[in-house]
């Protein structure tokens, strides 16, 4: 979604079949208010370059980082998801800061902003990803985990079929902002978000503080 999306996976990544499809993820909230303002800015200057991709732009009520994207069937696998993840959490120990550097993509699919602390999270996602498989959820996602804030997504069906390089050129050792990483929280893809514009939230699960 992740992690690509990811709400950028279930975009992106090509599924067998529909019962197939994740409906849910782990991810850390993205609240910083320069990081949001980042975010905007950059999605102004794409629009400055190209009018038609407004369409692709990542809310700025729903930035996050995707560790895991996963099915959830029923109310008995949401609780059991959601002790996994503070299982995981407990076994992270502790938060971090999070710095947002440089952009990049994904087959122009996807533009994203750079973590400067990628093996950090990637250490993180790990973990996660470990203790979701043990407990019987396999992440539905077997690409090589890439930390990365999404910023603007090409979704499947759009009349879109790349995002240009140019629309984000020169902006490749811009510093973003920064964020800190102090909880997991397990979402939906699919259920109607919250009056504040997020993803539905199963839960939460905090991280020692940094």
């Amino acid at each position: 979604m992740t992690l690509l999306q990811l709400i950028v996976v279930s975009s992106v990544v090509n599924f067998s079949s529909h019962a197939l499809k994740p409906n849910a993820f782990v991810s850390i909230r993205i609240s910083s208010s320069v990081v949001r303002e980042s975010v905007a800015r950059v999605q102004q200057i794409m629009l400055h370059r190209d009018s038609k991709l407004k369409s692709t732009f990542v809310s700025i009520d729903k930035l996050h980082l995707t560790l895991l994207v996963l099915r959830l069937v029923n109310k008995e696998k949401e609780k059991t998801a959601m002790r996994i993840l503070c299982d995981a959490a407990h076994s992270i120990s502790r938060g971090f800061r999070i710095d947002i550097k440089g952009v990049g993509n994904f087959s122009d699919q996807v533009v994203y902003f750079k973590i400067v602390q990628d093996k950090l999270l990637a250490d993180m996602a790990a973990i996660v990803r470990h203790n979701f498989k043990t407990g019987g959820f396999p992440s539905m996602d077997s690409r090589n985990f890439t930390a990365h804030l999404s910023v603007a997504i090409v979704h499947k069906g759009s009349t879109i079929s790349s995002i240009p390089f140019y629309t984000y050129a020169n902006l490749e050792n811009t510093y973003f902002g920064s964020d800190n990483a102090t909880m997991l929280e397990l979402l939906s893809m699919d259920r109607p978000t919250g009056r504040d514009g997020y993803y539905y939230k199963y839960g939460q699960c905090s991280l020692k503080a940094t």
